[in-house]
């Protein structure tokens, strides 16, 4: 039964797009390896070396994967220029608001190439998002969707708080527990669930 499942879906899949993504995250690890901010034994230290980055290494294939299974049922509209504009904005605000903790994306406040390359990813990634949520769907590809939204969202806002702590404390027993990775862990899985309500 699981086979015949997982066969139904893959023949919904469009896999020139997962590969699409799947490789638009070469550049940043590339970067990453070359810039000494893959792996914690690399000579630059950081807090949150991209090998730690779980949102990043499993999360981002996670997206790469629901993006081939709507693509099928995507409606691109005039509507989609706002949904650019919407992902370049809070794109640019989530990493932001990530300088402090992501290592590998950001050095002394500013965007290093590893970083600009996932910004890339996010913003292509964040609007199909947006395209799925308003674009009328099978109940089937909702549920999919649904249900890889809710396994990538510990990896994309929980691990990255979680690792970057345990890290810090190895220096400083008193290092402080992330809370908002945990407050923003909730709000993501309450926002995919009430999408989902929305949707089917």
């Amino acid at each position: 039964m699981l086979y015949n499942w997982l066969a139904s879906q893959a023949s919904q899949m469009n896999w020139w797009i997962t590969a699409f993504f799947i490789l638009g995250m070469l550049p940043q690890i590339y970067f990453s390896y070359r810039d000494n901010t893959f792996a914690a034994r690399q000579s630059r230290r950081v807090d949150l070396p991209l090998a730690w980055h779980w949102g990043v290494l499993i999360g981002d294939p996670l997206l790469a994967i629901l993006m081939g299974r709507v693509w099928a049922d995507l409606n691109f509209s005039a509507w989609s220029i706002l949904f650019l504009i919407a992902s370049i904005i809070i794109s640019v605000l989530l990493h932001w608001s990530w300088r402090d903790i992501s290592g590998h994306m950001f050095y002394r406040g500013d965007f290093t190439s590893a970083g600009l390359c996932h910004l890339i990813f996010f913003i292509m990634a964040l609007e199909l998002i947006f395209e799925f949520i308003f674009t009328p769907m099978p109940r089937g590809t909702v549920l999919v969707a649904t249900h890889t939204l809710l396994v990538f969202a510990p990896f994309a806002v929980f691990e990255p708080g979680l690792a970057e702590w345990w890290r810090k404390r190895r220096r400083d027993p008193g290092a402080t527990w992330f809370w908002r990775s945990f407050i923003s862990l909730i709000g993501m899985w309450a926002a995919i669930l009430l999408v989902a309500y929305y949707k089917t």
